[in-house]
């Protein structure tokens, strides 16, 4: 011991130890940040990974759908065009000009009294073909 009871080799002990526990919270800083930094990287690449996984999922199930509209409107647009040609082929010709002679039909928001189908072909047979005679004038007779 020197002079007043302090030992000389306390205070290089004090240094020693100081810089020991600096030492210890320094590497324990260190590796938690570097922990941290580690799980935030590998959640944003676990994160990347399940949009890229939920957008291909979306992107499929988009397809899958469009496919299976496009073939129902197909199979409709088949069926639709082997029934006309169907019915095309086992039409009456009579039939089809029947259709089309029939007269126009009046709107039920016409005040106008309804005529009858078959009143309107029975007089529509009777009039003659010939056009309507118009009056002439009469000539004045000119002495020539």
């Amino acid at each position: 011991m020197i002079g007043a009871g302090l030992d000389a080799s306390v205070v290089p002990r004090l240094l020693v130890g100081a810089v020991n526990g600096v030492e210890i919270v320094a590497v324990g800083t260190l590796q938690l940040a570097r922990d941290v930094l580690l799980s935030a990287v590998s959640g944003a690449a676990d994160v990347g990974a399940e949009a890229l996984s939920a957008t291909t999922a979306g992107a499929r199930g988009v397809v899958s759908a469009t496919s299976r509209m496009i073939g129902e409107i197909a199979g409709t647009a088949e069926s639709t065009f082997r029934d006309a040609v169907t019915n095309a082929r086992h039409s009456r010709l009579g039939a089809a000009h029947a259709t089309l002679r029939r007269p126009a039909v009046r709107m039920a928001s016409e005040e106008q009294p309804a005529v009858s189908s078959t009143a309107a072909t029975t007089r529509s047979r009777r009039r003659s073909k010939r056009p309507p005679k118009v009056a002439r004038p009469a000539r004045s007779a000119v002495a020539a």
